[in-house]
């Protein structure tokens, strides 16, 4: 599965290096938080991390103020 994001900004060469660094496959938790690590390392804002008993979650805000929420649901929970 592949999923394609558009974001208007400011400044493409500005932006692309963060953008560059964020794509990651999202398929496990340990995948979210390497994503969060990416961004944090890009310029990226860290936010908090939210566990469930069906998701995991954190937040980042993107050097251009972007919010992002990247997750993942439990295997054993999806469609529940």
């Amino acid at each position: 599965m592949a999923l394609y994001v558009s974001c208007p900004v400011e400044s493409v060469e500005r932006a692309t290096p963060s953008k560059v660094a964020l794509s990651f496959d999202l398929d496990s938790r340990q995948a979210v938080d390497e994503l969060v690590e990416r961004a944090r390392a890009a310029g990226g804002r860290i936010g908090d991390t939210d566990e469930y008993p069906f998701m995991y979650q954190r937040q980042f805000d993107d050097p251009d103020g972007y919010h992002w929420s990247p997750f993942w649901m439990h295997p054993d929970t999806a469609g529940a």
